[in-house]
């Protein structure tokens, strides 16, 4: 769903500043609810919170995919600080390459 859509430069910082104000589809805003709630509080996802994924017509593979992205992501972000912490984090002209949690969602 949001891996299909391409946003320009400016949209996608207004993704990562307040995905809420962004200007996204309200199923779009739904899914990224999700996938902060599944990465910053994964033991407090219910049915309902699948459910809500389902009321804006996501299948249950599209579904499937917000959860895998989300734990990739996670796993990825906690694998590179370790790696980071020990200087070997690839960085372009003096700034870490890898970008905030919430702008993965783009994917």
């Amino acid at each position: 769903m949001l891996r299909k859509s391409v946003f320009e430069a400016d949209q996608l910082a207004a993704i990562v500043s307040d995905y809420h104000n962004a200007g996204l589809e309200p199923q779009e805003v739904a899914v990224m609810e999700f996938a902060e709630k599944l990465t910053l509080h994964a033991h407090t996802i219910q049915k309902e919170d699948v459910q809500t994924l389902r009321g804006h017509v996501l299948s249950d593979e599209e579904i499937l995919d917000v959860d895998m992205a989300a734990a990739m992501l996670k796993f990825a972000r906690i694998a590179l600080g370790r790696i980071s912490s020990r200087k070997f984090a690839p960085r372009t002209a003096g700034r870490n390459i890898f970008v905030p949690t919430a702008t993965w969602a783009g994917y």
